[in-house]
């Protein structure tokens, strides 16, 4: 695991400086004064409960909300500014399954940034994309519809569209659930060759048995942050229940705890 003491001495792949970001057309706080600093190399995860603002934060960071104040820059530019830099991977419930399209073409679309006019994939976009998918296993179903996969193949195409796009951050929300073990071996598996390879992952889970083994950062919220630092620092009992709440959280963040360690 790295040292995160240190992180200020390394180049920085993300700062999330004083930002509030309240939920469209509301005036409610989703996440209040958030500072967060995540290295170049990072596998770095986002932590809380339901609610918490985990989503809000990677949607922010991919230039997809408005920040009510403060500023986010990845790889040293305001988020909306280098989007074709960053891949965004949503939760499976915000996607619309239906929508007719094949396997190939889901993959292809992460080769949308890179176009230029006319805006026709190439032979090298849609070697890439094709790429991708066996990189996932899904080069045999490329031309199946998106629709008839079960979770985790649908899971395994939206990577192999964030790895067509070649970017160098990957944000990730929730891309565990509902998938087998296989997919998920996969998902970490792919996480760990792109950040040796010097990109940065971020993801947003709920499994912190996952922490020590497969993160190098980890960071809890509940409308704020509440902890930032290793897997180890942040699976404190008491920082834990802190961010759950409530004595029946606190025996659960112990047991959490007595678990990983």
């Amino acid at each position: 695991m790295s040292d995160l003491n240190n992180l200020e001495n390394r180049q920085v792949a993300v700062v999330v400086d004083d930002v509030i970001v309240r939920y469209p057309g509301t005036q409610e706080t989703a996440l209040e004064a958030a500072n967060i600093r995540i290295g170049r190399g990072q596998r770095a995860a986002l932590i809380g409960p339901n609610g918490a603002g985990k989503s809000t934060l990677l949607k922010a960071m991919v230039g997809l909300l408005p920040l009510t104040r403060g500023e986010i820059q990845v790889l040293g530019e305001p988020a909306h500014v280098g989007r074709h830099r960053v891949a965004y991977v949503p939760q499976s419930r915000e996607v619309d399954w239906h929508f007719p399209i094949t396997v190939f073409d889901v993959a292809l679309m992460g080769r949308d940034a890179h176009l230029r006019w006319p805006r026709w994939p190439r032979a090298h976009d849609r070697n890439l994309a094709m790429t991708a998918l066996e990189e996932v296993g899904m080069a045999p179903l490329a031309k199946r519809p998106i629709a008839s996969l079960s979770g985790g193949q649908r899971q395994r195409v939206f990577i192999a569209r964030a790895l067509a796009q070649q970017a160098e951050v990957l944000l990730l929300d929730e891309p565990f659930g509902g998938v087998d073990t296989a997919t998920e071996q996969l998902i970490f598996q792919l996480v760990d060759q792109l950040c040796l390879a010097g990109g940065t992952v971020i993801i947003a889970t709920h499994d912190l048995a996952t922490l020590p083994e497969h993160f190098d950062q980890a960071v809890i919220l509940q409308h704020r942050v509440v902890a930032s630092g290793s897997p180890n620092q942040v699976l404190d009992a008491a920082v834990l229940a802190e961010a759950y709440g409530g004595p029946l959280a606190l025996l659960h963040a112990r047991a959490q705890h007595d678990l990983v360690n």
